[in-house]
């Protein structure tokens, strides 16, 4: 089954817990900056993962919303192509929470 929007529900998750979540340099005792949880940009896709904690667990998920968006960007491509405004809409909207709202936004203003 497609499920591309619980596919992006679970990246948009794992990136809030990312963010919530300090890097090892500041979760060490005596380090400035313990206790403070790291604001994000949005998208895991343009962070460095360098001395967080969840180095290999961001790794994976960035691979995953890679290839999510390459999928979902051709099926809205020809869901464009065809027509279909209903899966147009869909797979724009799948964009935001793996952090790409921009290409959404692109990808949606160029097929109106």
């Amino acid at each position: 089954a497609e499920e591309y929007d619980t596919a992006a529900e679970c990246i948009q998750t794992f990136t809030s817990l990312y963010f919530a979540v300090q890097p090892k340099s500041q979760s060490q005792p005596g380090k400035e900056g313990k206790g403070k949880a790291i604001k994000g940009k949005g998208s895991i896709l343009n962070e460095s993962d360098e001395g967080h904690v969840l180095k290999e667990q961001a790794r994976t998920v960035k691979l995953s919303a890679k290839n999510l968006r390459e999928v979902v960007l051709e099926k809205f491509e020809k869901a464009a192509k065809d027509g279909d405004h209903e899966q147009v809409k869909r797979f724009a909207s799948i964009l935001g929470p793996i952090g790409l709202v921009e290409s959404g936004l692109q990808a949606f203003t160029k097929y109106l």
